[in-house]
């Protein structure tokens, strides 16, 4: 039994330098804390609504329809506490949100986060060695290099329309502050689209790309692997997982 505890609460959270944004939360953050467990393994989620609005947690994967985060099912109201119980699968890198009505506005309000299923090796002895990589805890896994990265927007003049694109809520931030990651040492990076408003979303790494297929074990790309995807296109509130190896003698993106 994995157990998570997880508060809604309002917040003003800064969305750029000066730049405020009066957001709902999931423990005080945008987006919420990435919760992450081994596929088969048994979930609780005690989720407490410190906030203004109703508000619930819908996980995408596979649960009892009781447990769905939608009116009638784990909805509440302020002040109230539901506890969210299942088992975890399918393996892959998934999305959990606010489901309460209209869905769009608590999104766009701050309610999402990643939701991360590490498959189990015994159940894919086929694939054993790259689901160890995948298993948080283990030396395979140790390895590697992950970083979670939600895509997320914010408008902030009531139009519906964008003015601020992020990943990880702060617009420009790996602008200013790049994330440095260990040359030769593959690197995993769980990847969320939630923009609203916008239906596509473009992650490119320059000058090598990420060699990634959608929600499987991706093994470390080769220098000539590195090369053949230039860029991944992810929908609204879709989800990759790509991988890639910063070689020895290549340049800094």
């Amino acid at each position: 039994m994995r157990t998570f505890e997880v508060t809604a609460e309002d917040k003003t959270i800064e969305i750029a330098p000066s730049v405020t944004f009066p957001a709902w939360t999931y423990n005080g953050r945008v987006p919420g804390p990435t919760l992450r467990a081994k596929e088969g393994e048994r979930i609780r989620v005690v989720f407490q609504n410190n906030g203004s609005h109703p508000h619930s947690m819908h996980f995408h994967g596979i649960h009892a329809a009781r447990m769905d985060g939608i009116p009638g099912a784990g909805l509440i109201d302020p002040g109230e506490e539901f506890v969210y119980a299942f088992d975890a699968r399918p393996f892959g890198c998934h999305l959990y949100h606010c489901h309460a009505l209209p869905p769009k506005r608590h999104i766009h309000k701050g309610m999402y986060g990643a939701f991360v299923i590490d498959p189990d090796p015994d159940r894919h002895p086929e694939h054993a060695d790259v689901a160890r990589s995948r298993l948080l805890g283990t030396l395979d896994n140790a390895g590697w290099q992950e970083l979670v990265m939600v895509m997320n927007v914010f408008y902030t003049n009531f139009d519906e329309e964008n003015e601020f694109y992020a990943a990880n809520t702060i617009a420009h931030a790996y602008a200013k502050i790049p994330i440095r990651i260990e040359r030769g040492k593959p690197v995993r990076i769980y990847l969320v689209n939630v923009l609203e408003f916008d239906r596509l979303r473009q992650f490119r790494l320059l000058p090598r790309s990420p060699h990634y297929s959608r929600r499987n074990p991706s093994a470390p790309a080769s220098s000539r692997d590195a090369t053949k995807a230039r860029l991944a296109s992810v929908t609204e509130t879709r989800r990759i997982s790509p991988a890639f190896r910063r070689m020895p003698g290549s340049r800094r993106p």
